[in-house]
């Protein structure tokens, strides 16, 4: 309490000393007065005279008058005098008369404010004067420190508010845990004005906290050093579940019920300040939604792995029937995600796609095996069979809600964009995005992988196989797509990835 009243008496004497109506009240009275000293002690000790003089808020002569030692001691009686009756002093030393007022509000005196210097005695009505205009600059300046210190009450809250709606949009644009950290991290930064930000979370194998996003460790070293420093602090809170304030770092706890799930902290307040309880406090509101929206994220990703592999087990009944002959490599997933990314689809977009390509033939379990296994050209009876697995694929799938969006996508990956193709001769735009992609992928593949008839094309002859079947057979937006993935050497990388895979005979 007693450095919070020492910070408040030494803010209310530097404004006062920088008060434009203290500077025209020094010069209205040094009109009338002429040459006097204007002195602030901060202090009525009188042990401390000496060290103020040095310290004191002086304008006018030479502090030569002050460093008299018998001033000195009527100085500290009289402020001592002034301190008990909360009233100005005037006394004389020598030929020269002297004036202390208190500078405070009611009972707080902050600081006196002397006159030394004058050489005529002060009649009650200057006294009066000087008196009202002093208080007026201390009306003034408590005023403005009052309406400071709301600020400081109001501004942490008012940040904690707008945290919780920032962190609610961050709910609602991402879902993925390894995008949602990191912004979140990026989030503490900027409202605490901060350099750096760490996020480490619990590992529940090990039990120990890691770090799982981190902003501006841009550097190995710097980030090791950083966690080495962070890490047993990092373990207390996990521990006690309780915030750390230090000068150049603020960590609070991620606490979900009751047990600590990771720890979020910021370093090295910006402009050379130091970290307060307000930031605490706006810190642990921005812990408590992150907490909402991690949970949220993990959620999301325990059902889309449910999702992912419910979608795995029914493409593994076309395995079983004929292994490897109609089911897709991980090249052609990881190939149509690719495409996604490239052509800028939403995150729901992406999501049924990913679902689509791991179950695109899915309906060939409805097909007679002798046709899967026969090695000559079909006839048209037997074609007639096998373009309709497409639409025996939506009845395997539309029991299921979480692939209902996947129905258009896979029902359609084998139609044109000439509107050639099957089952409905779509064409163009009318077609499903996420159809045409697969279409490409599906070709690509096809041409690349090794059948018992057939030997398989390089991926550059397949590549431009497929650029000569833009605006044809293929969307020619895709095609652009994978023509990107090629000249940039993404899909070298991918097909390098699975090689191995792409030479099994099937």
């Amino acid at each position: 309490m007693k450095d919070i009243k020492t910070e408040y008496r030494n803010e209310f004497l530097k404004r006062f000393t920088q008060s434009e109506i203290f500077k025209e009240e020094q010069s209205s009275f040094n009109n009338i007065l002429g040459r006097v000293q204007w002195c602030l002690f901060p202090s009525a000790t009188g042990k401390l005279i000496d060290k103020q003089l040095k310290e004191i808020a002086v304008t006018g002569p030479q502090k030569r008058i002050l460093l008299n030692k018998r001033y000195k001691k009527l100085l500290c009686s009289n402020i001592d005098k002034v301190k008990r009756t909360k009233n100005l002093s005037l006394f004389k030393n020598n030929s020269f008369y002297n004036v202390c007022l208190p500078l405070g509000r009611g009972d707080n005196i902050y600081g006196y404010l002397v006159l030394s210097g004058l050489r005529k005695r002060l009649g009650s009505e200057l006294l009066a004067l000087l008196m009202s205009f002093t208080n007026s600059i201390i009306e003034e300046i408590s005023k403005e420190m009052e309406l400071s210190k709301l600020y400081e009450v109001i501004r942490p809250r008012a940040i904690a508010l707008s945290t919780i709606h920032t962190i609610h949009r961050l709910i609602s644009s991402t879902l993925d845990i390894n995008e949602l950290l990191p912004r979140i991290a990026r989030l503490a930064l900027q409202v605490l004005r901060a350099e750096r930000a760490a996020i480490y979370m619990l590992e529940k194998e090990t039990s120990k906290l890691k770090c799982a996003a981190s902003v501006n460790y841009t550097k190995a070293k710097d980030f090791f050093k950083i966690s080495q420093r962070c890490s047993p602090l990092a373990q207390r809170i996990l521990s006690t579940a309780r915030s750390i304030l230090k000068k150049d770092l603020l960590a609070v706890p991620l606490i979900e019920e009751e047990d600590v799930i990771g720890v979020i902290a910021v370093r090295n307040k910006l402009e050379e300040k130091s970290f307060t309880m307000f930031d605490q406090e706006i810190l642990i509101t921005l812990a408590e939604q992150a907490v909402i929206a991690i949970r949220n994220a993990e959620l999301y990703m325990e059902q889309q792995d449910i999702t992912i592999g419910s979608i795995k087990s029914l493409a593994s009944l076309l395995d079983l029937k004929l292994p490897g002959a109609y089911t897709h490599t991980n090249l052609f997933v990881e190939l149509i995600l690719a495409l996604g990314r490239e052509m800028n689809l939403s995150r729901e977009e992406m999501r049924y796609l990913h679902y689509s390509a791991l179950l695109p033939d899915i309906g060939m379990v409805f097909v007679p095996e002798q046709i899967l296994r026969k090695t000559t050209p079909l006839n048209k009876k037997e074609f007639r069979l096998i373009k309709k697995h497409t639409k025996k694929a939506v009845e395997i799938t539309r029991y299921l809600k979480d692939l209902e969006p996947t129905i258009p996508i896979i029902l359609h990956h084998h139609e044109r964009f000439d509107g050639k193709g099957y089952p409905d001769r779509l064409k163009g735009n009318k077609i499903p995005v996420g159809s045409r992609i697969m279409a490409v992928g599906d070709a690509f593949e096809a041409m690349i992988r090794r059948r018992p008839r057939r030997k398989p094309l390089t991926p550059t002859k397949a590549v431009f196989e497929i650029e000569s079947q833009s605006g044809k057979q293929f969307d020619p937006k895709v095609v652009d797509a994978f023509m990107k993935l090629f000249n940039d050497g993404r899909l070298g990388s991918l097909v390098k990835g699975h090689k191995h895979e792409l030479k099994k005979i099937f």
